[in-house]
């Protein structure tokens, strides 16, 4: 989103009233590299219940797997 400027409203001001602390974050945040985000978290496959099921058998299936 900063690469993109969608955020440069809340960062502008920022910058202009403290530079100082715009400078820190950059130093923070220079080493992060866009392609490595989001990360993966885990990597397990989502559960895909059968789309015709009742209420009550959704919660069963759930339960039961």
């Amino acid at each position: 989103m900063a690469t993109s400027g969608a955020m440069d409203h809340d960062l502008i001001s920022v910058k202009q009233r403290d530079y100082s602390r715009a400078k820190f974050w950059k130093e923070l945040t220079s080493y992060l590299i866009e392609a490595d985000y989001p990360y993966t978290i885990h990597y397990e496959e989502p559960m895909t219940p059968p789309e015709d099921l009742s209420s009550t058998d959704l919660e069963n299936w759930y339960l039961n797997i």
